[in-house]
């Protein structure tokens, strides 16, 4: 029995299948990009996400160290600790510190003289200043309940 084998007999693909394959990806990459960086993270929810993030560092830090706990926002920048004290003389000890992912579209606003600072205590109160996150039309704010301690997002 006799085989006849015709091309080059090197399985593959041609080069319009690779072009073709790599068309559809990049258009589907392209139309999935912009709500993929949404689900991520991105934006607004985003910067909004870590500041409520840090609050709640914070408020967990004040009842476990039973000392005042605050976050210190540079509004300008988006640079933020979480200090715990001082007390007695102690020198404050950071707990965290970043910064947030601000884009020129984001804007923080609130607190006074460019920063917002928000200050826990062991026995559950709150007191500080409302810090606004915005980006186009949308407006977040974002306060700590002043006795209870709770942080509440409200969009504007």
């Amino acid at each position: 029995m006799t085989r006849t084998v015709t091309g080059t007999g090197r399985p593959g693909f041609t080069l319009i299948e690779v072009v073709v394959v790599l068309t559809i990806l990049g258009i589907a990459a392209a139309v999935t990009a912009p709500g993929l960086a949404r689900m991520l993270g991105g934006g607004a929810d985003g910067v909004v996400r870590d500041v409520v993030s840090a609050y709640g560092t914070a408020r967990e830090a004040a009842a476990t160290r039973a000392a005042r706990t605050s976050v210190l926002l540079e509004l300008g920048t988006g640079a933020y600790w979480v200090v715990a004290g001082p007390s007695a003389g102690d020198v404050a000890d950071t707990i965290r510190q970043g910064r947030l992912s601000l884009t020129p579209e984001i804007r923080l606003t609130g607190g006074d003289r460019g920063w917002a600072v928000t200050t826990f205590d062991p026995l559950g109160h709150a007191r500080g200043n409302r810090v606004f996150v915005s980006e186009g039309q949308e407006v977040h704010e974002i306060a700590a309940d002043p006795w209870t301690a709770a942080v509440s997002v409200q969009r504007r």
